[in-house]
């Protein structure tokens, strides 16, 4: 199957999203690495691998995510103010926190009080994630209505994704900012290679960070959390047989 694929992988899939990002030429350039294929598809990711496959690059990462990760264990650890049986959305801010760190080289604060409130902007972005996922599902293989008008599954697409763009658009509006200071003989960030990258331009960059967002806010978060539960069940189970 994969021989006949071509050059280029060819997937069908976050359409909608696709679409949206199209529409809207002056912030980015594709539909991003999600929904894109053939030569930009390899464009952009082969830049874009440069900074996270090697050995070194995932070296500058350890110290800081241990550290995040520490923090969040101790946080979970903490007796809650009401029962918690489901601690997908603690995962969910674990997960955009490292890439927040890993992406921007930028603390959320993900695990503050103040970020826990329903109108945060952590609060907010994890929800974004989640509604812009749950629309792509649905866009993807349902009618594709959303191609000739507005429905409102693709407004709420529409909405979430201009949350996470304006975002997006901040946060690498300050890291520009501060790019121009830095002293050269730091070693470059993640962002910052892209940012001296000539191959990228600002629109490539934000439809990154928005890919990046979407994918460890989400994506990452629920397969972790399925991954633990077949865990604890795997040990139930053992347990159990072990004491028959």
């Amino acid at each position: 199957m994969f021989r006949h694929e071509g050059k280029y992988p060819q997937r069908r899939s976050h359409l909608a999203l696709e679409k949206y990002r199209l529409d809207r030429p002056n912030v980015y350039n594709s539909g991003g690495l999600l929904p894109t294929n053939g030569p930009e598809w390899f464009r952009i990711r082969s830049v874009l691998q440069k900074g996270l496959s090697s050995p070194q690059a995932v070296k500058r990462f350890l110290k800081g995510s241990d550290q995040i990760i520490q923090e969040w264990i101790e946080f979970i650890g903490q007796p809650p103010k009401k029962h918690r049986n489901d601690y997908l959305p603690e995962i969910s801010r674990l997960f955009l926190e490292l890439t927040g760190y890993s992406m921007l080289d930028i603390r959320l604060d993900s695990f503050s009080y103040h970020e826990h409130q329903k109108h945060s902007r952590t609060s907010r972005l994890i929800k974004a994630a989640y509604v812009t996922n749950s629309c792509i599902l649905k866009t993807d293989n349902g009618p594709q209505l959303w191609r000739k008008f507005e429905t409102p599954l693709y407004r709420k697409l529409r909405k979430s994704q201009e949350y996470m763009e304006d975002v997006a658009i901040d946060l690498l509006s300050l890291k520009m900012s501060l790019f121009k200071e830095r002293d050269k003989y730091t070693p470059l960030t993640l962002l910052e290679t892209y940012l001296s990258s000539p191959e990228l331009d600002f629109k490539d960059i934000i439809g990154v960070i928005c890919d990046f967002l979407l994918a460890g806010i989400d994506t990452v978060s629920v397969i972790i959390y399925h991954l633990e539960v077949w865990e604890v069940f795997g040990l139930a189970r053992f347990t159990r047989q072990n004491c028959v």
